[in-house]
């Protein structure tokens, strides 16, 4: 058959395939990029906890010395 389109009816189909790829990929990126922002709070805010804790370590290994010489001083 010889079917002839006529630029229009071309921009037309071209215009919907665009659109439908568009809708296609944006809806997911999005639902990807909202999960991964939330997933981001999640892991800063757990990372925030072990640097609390991993200062609180640090600071009473540091003390553990100063502590034991006292509590020698104390009981002599």
């Amino acid at each position: 058959m010889n079917d002839h389109y006529s630029n229009r009816e071309i921009d037309m189909l071209l215009e919907s395939i665009k659109q439908h790829i568009n809708d296609t990929i944006t809806s997911p990126l999005k639902r990807i990029e909202d999960q991964t922002t939330k997933t981001n709070g999640r892991v800063s805010s757990l990372e925030n906890w072990r640097n609390y804790i991993t200062g609180a370590i640090v600071i009473l290994t540091a003390g553990m010395p100063f502590f034991w010489i006292m509590i020698d001083k104390i009981f002599k």
